[in-house]
């Protein structure tokens, strides 16, 4: 999510940081913020291990939903599923479902995920699909963590909690009240892995390790592993390249916020770089700071210079430019004609291309979000400017056909998964597309990482996304396989630092405190796969290999690894993540490749083409070889630069990133 920039010494501000800090008065003038990143539905993982909770304590005088309540319920087929209604307190939130086994064990659980809202009253609806153990479920209750408090609904009253017998279904909205308490005993929720991956195979193939001992693959294939935790061939990911003759843009998210010392130099080294790697242009994503205009044009004039075959666009960071009054419809009109004529600007369908950052619930003083089309998109109109809008809200799909200012729209969260999964069981793409009309199109994200880790006494954001199973391989693969009906895709991000998302140089200016996770964790090593995917998607097939890569990602420490110094504390959903070393591997012909981690490794017979391999971490440098003939064609070794340790002094999930020359 979007970055910005204060100048000096104020330091940096993020749009999303803005939402969290506890102080923000933004919440309160952009209300709906609080949604930004709960748009996929998705699978629910099941826990275990938490002990049983004490009595929780229900008004039941009040039959008022004032913080969280279940709406409705059922269980038939081993699955608890339901929805529950609770008030938008914050930006960030968990809501989780706990319960009890026939045997009266409480020691389950499973997270609900936002589904859409929040309303005009402030209110939101989550959704919950709980699979529920072999020793079946007797009752539950609903616990929601925001802004430092704890809020339940058990049903209605001391010790009843919501039944469940057999096959159920019932509406709760009725049963009783939430209030604030806190239990006296609960242990963090231990997420199991429950996402399978499947899929077609083709050109790119998918190998992965955890032991430690030097072995091959074909070893493991004869001692009959199959499982992706071991030494084996597991299932590729699609590689299916999906049908159309029409033009299909590759856009990379850059973060005006973070170049308050740019000049026009460092945009045309940025816009020349962009372009080496196959992305087409930046969506520029202009925040509330005085100085960022002066950066768009710095932009625009440096692509111009550059012959005008990369394009910029505007993304307008409706998080923190203001949208209360038509004067502020005025603004971004403004904003948007200002470089609507530069041939360096791109266009969609014969049209200005323009997209936001948040922005579904803006009014403009109207009371309708209506107002996008008669003070904005109209206003633009008559000014001579037609505009092609794909926003990105993050309101309930089921709106968007019927929004008719909106030609699209562009996913910013279908980028990672929301929830303890692979991005390949995620369900973002068809939620998005299933509320869109005929003539509307669909924008996808693609992401290699996220991680964030600001403390409550500054930007209060700390967590982190699953980046797991070459995230950054399987997001494009599956945007590739739906080129056929989708034309644009959003690379987040370029640059955003504090959230560690960015594929370019480590350059500019990034928000206070989050050189701790970004210095000395480069990510420009996906230069190669990032030409390669979008060679794919703009073309509709694979490229063929003709030079040896070898990209390699890891983490510095392992997820349960405690930090001797960090005052932050360990990241919300580090358990999400996995202790392991990815590669991928570019290879022109058939070869060995050696990967190390530590004192582990293990070698792989790899075909010509991309091959995806991951070996378990353990301490010390990471590096791989890739061999033919008995020659050394390509090969990285971190020990300069990056070293896996067992004992951090600060909790960093943020990725290093290395590649052969």
């Amino acid at each position: 999510m979007p970055s910005t920039m204060s100048p000096p010494p104020a330091g940096a501000s993020t749009a999303a940081t803005r939402l969290f800090a506890a102080a923000a008065t933004a919440a309160a003038a952009f209300a709906g913020l609080g949604t930004v990143s709960r748009s996929d539905l998705g699978l629910f993982a099941l826990a275990a291990a938490i002990p049983a909770p004490a009595p929780i304590a229900t008004d039941t005088t009040s039959s008022s939903v004032t913080e969280v309540k279940v709406a409705s319920y059922a269980y038939f087929d081993g699955v608890l599923s339901g929805s529950v209604t609770l008030y938008n307190n914050a930006y960030e939130k968990n809501v989780t479902v706990l319960y009890d086994d026939l045997a009266g064990n409480w020691a389950y659980s499973c997270a609900a995920a936002w589904s859409y809202g929040p309303d005009s009253t402030g209110y939101e609806v989550w959704t919950f699909d709980c699979p529920v153990a072999a020793s079946g479920i007797d009752q539950f209750y609903v616990k929601y963590d925001v802004n430092g408090a704890t809020y339940y609904d058990n049903g209605g009253g001391y010790g009843v909690n919501y039944q469940v017998s057999g096959s159920t279904s019932m509406a709760a909205a009725d049963s009783g009240a939430a209030t604030s308490q806190t239990p006296s005993a609960e242990a963090a929720d231990t997420a199991a892995d429950t996402a399978t991956v499947t899929a077609a195979a083709a050109s790119i193939t998918t190998l992965s390790t955890r032991t430690t001992d030097t072995t091959t693959s074909s070893d493991a294939a004869a001692d009959g592993i199959v499982a992706s935790d071991t030494a084996s061939a597991v299932a590729p990911d699609s590689t299916s390249a999906g049908s159309s003759t029409d033009t299909h843009y590759v856009w990379a998210h850059h973060m005006v916020g973070n170049t308050y010392p740019y000049t026009q130099d460092n945009w045309a080294s940025d816009i020349a770089l962009a372009s080496s790697y196959g992305i087409d242009g930046f969506a520029l994503n202009v925040g509330s700071d005085s100085w960022q205009p002066a950066r768009v044009a710095d932009a625009f004039a440096a692509a111009e210079a550059s012959g005008a075959s990369f394009k910029l666009f505007l993304s307008l960071d409706m998080s923190v430019l203001p949208c209360a009054s038509a004067a502020d419809a005025a603004s971004l009109v403004a904003l948007v004609q200002t470089h609507a004529a530069s041939a360096a600007h791109a266009t969609y369908s014969g049209k200005t291309l323009v997209s936001t950052f948040d922005g579904g619930s803006c009014a403009f003083g109207t009371g309708s979000s209506a107002a996008w089309q008669s003070l904005f998109v109209d206003a633009l109109s008559s000014a001579g400017v037609d505009i092609f809008f794909v926003p990105a809200f993050f309101t309930d799909p089921a709106t968007f056909a019927g929004n008719t200012y909106m030609n699209g729209v562009f996913n910013w969260n279908s980028a990672w998964p929301m929830g303890d999964y692979d991005i390949e069981a995620s369900t973002a793409d068809a939620t998005y597309t299933g509320g869109l009309s005929s003539s509307q199109v669909y924008m996808a994200a693609v992401s290699p990482f996220f991680f964030t880790h600001f403390g409550a006494d500054t930007f209060n954001k700390n967590w982190i996304y699953r980046s797991d199973d070459w995230l950054y391989c399987a997001r494009w693969e599956a945007v590739v396989a739906m080129r056929g009906t989708v034309n644009m895709v959003e690379i987040v991000t370029w640059n955003d630092y504090g959230e560690s998302s960015y594929i370019g140089p480590i350059e500019g200016a990034m928000p206070t405190g989050s050189d701790a996770w970004v210095d000395g964790f480069p990510h420009d090593g996906f230069a190669a796969l990032t030409k390669y995917y979008a060679a794919a998607f703009k073309t509709g097939t694979y490229p063929t290999v003709t030079s040896d890569t070898l990209v390699l990602w890891s983490r510095p420490h392992p997820k349960d690894a405690v930090a001797s110094a960090d005052a932050v504390g360990r990241p919300t959903n580090a358990d999400y993540s996995d202790d392991n070393l990815y590669v991928a591997v570019l290879a022109s012909a058939s070869a060995d490749v050696t990967l190390a981690s530590g004192g582990g490794s293990a070698t792989y017979a790899v075909s010509q083409g991309l091959t995806k391999l991951k070996l378990g971490s353990s301490a010390g440098a990471i590096s791989a070889t890739l061999a033919r003939g008995g020659a050394t064609v390509a090969t990285y070794d971190s020990t300069a630069n990056f070293q896996y340790t067992d004992s951090p002094a600060a909790y960093n999930f943020n990725y290093f990133v290395g590649a052969s020359a």
